[in-house]
């Protein structure tokens, strides 16, 4: 068994001009052994020969320091810890994860990384998240720190991230100096992807842009337009073949405003039943049609999916519009009746 002792560990900064102690191991409960089998280790994984105590026998200051033993037959790679987090990683995973793993939410996953285990609890499940494909047997998201933390206790090898999102300064000096010393520091970024610039590039495609908000207007248009020619057109060939209908009322004792008061009724019934039924089955057909559209110029599905809403700001002006349109078209069948001559309306029909 071999030993090393540890005593007052002492820090220096350009602020002190004494060195300060940060640990003096009189007590050492918070330090843990790292694993003997690194290849292998699970996160607060224990080791199975090395140790580390209190010991008075060997001190440098105070009445105890801090002894670190281990097997001289182990492994050659032996570290401390402070402050050991052992508890799993708390992770978000995406829904065809939990069904490729065939696995279920809050439960405890063993994964897998190169050359070392972990486990993971899964607190919470979601669909989609940026620049990751659900599709390609799904993601996890766990917290950075905690992940390096784990990982990094491989002594072999150390990870960082490799993908950063920034959110720079408006200023056009400070943005060119963050992306060089991303560039050109430490971290040697080899591609950069500007969000605003991608939305514009969106923005302009003609086939994402101009091609269907064109379409849609020359649509919205054309609905509006012949439904309210269709309206007129109903309405006045209605009144042409019913003036016989009507003076027979009129004769039978129904007053100039209960006769306004029967066409305003049919026409508004049928108005309210078109409008809320087109609305109804115009929206059921959006949800079948539109997942026929979600793919890219080049055939590739859309991400995130199409998610469909509705313009009620749009729909109630194209109501307004046709509401004009079915206002004056009633009024003016209410004031072809109003005008129409019952005995000469009566002599026709004996005809």
């Amino acid at each position: 068994m071999q030993a090393l002792y540890f005593d007052d560990l002492q820090v220096t900064g350009p602020f002190s001009a004494e060195p300060e102690i940060i640990e003096d191991f009189e007590e050492v409960s918070e330090w843990m052994v790292s694993p003997d089998d690194m290849s292998g280790s699970l996160s607060g994984g224990q080791s199975a020969t090395g140790t580390f105590r209190i010991d008075k026998m060997q001190v440098y200051n105070g009445e105890s320091s801090g002894r670190f033993g281990w097997n001289a037959r182990g492994s050659s790679r032996r570290a401390l810890y402070a402050n050991l987090d052992d508890r799993p990683l708390t992770a978000v995973v995406s829904r065809s994860f939990i069904e490729n793993a065939r696995v279920q939410e809050n439960s405890y996953i063993q994964a897998r990384l190169p050359g070392q285990y972990i486990y993971i609890t899964a607190v919470d499940t979601i669909e989609y998240f940026p620049s990751l494909d659900p599709g390609d047997k799904g993601f996890i998201l766990v917290n950075l720190d905690r992940l390096l933390n784990v990982r990094n206790r491989q002594l072999s090898s150390t990870v960082y991230p490799n993908e950063v999102w920034l959110t720079l300064s408006e200023d056009a000096e400070k943005r060119a100096a963050a992306v060089s010393e991303v560039e050109g520091g430490q971290l040697g970024a080899r591609e950069f992807y500007y969000r605003d610039t991608m939305l514009e590039k969106l923005q302009t495609d003609p086939l994402a842009g101009a091609g269907w908000g064109g379409m849609l207007t020359i649509a919205f248009l054309g609905v509006i337009l012949v439904s309210s020619l269709g309206f007129i057109v109903y309405s006045y060939l209605s009144a042409q073949q019913r003036q016989l209908d009507f003076a027979i009322l009129r004769t039978l004792g129904f007053s100039l405003r209960q006769i306004i008061g029967l066409v305003c009724f049919e026409q508004l019934f049928i108005i309210i039943v078109g409008m809320g039924l087109g609305t109804i089955i115009g929206e059921r057909l959006s949800y079948i049609m539109m997942p026929f559209l979600q793919l890219t110029e080049q055939g590739v599905r859309v991400l995130p999916p199409f998610i469909l809403t509705v313009n009620w700001g749009t729909i109630g002006m194209a109501y307004a519009l046709l509401a004009v349109a079915f206002i004056i078209t009633i009024s003016l069948v209410i004031v072809f009746f109003s005008r129409v001559a019952i005995h000469k309306t009566l002599r026709m029909g004996d005809l």
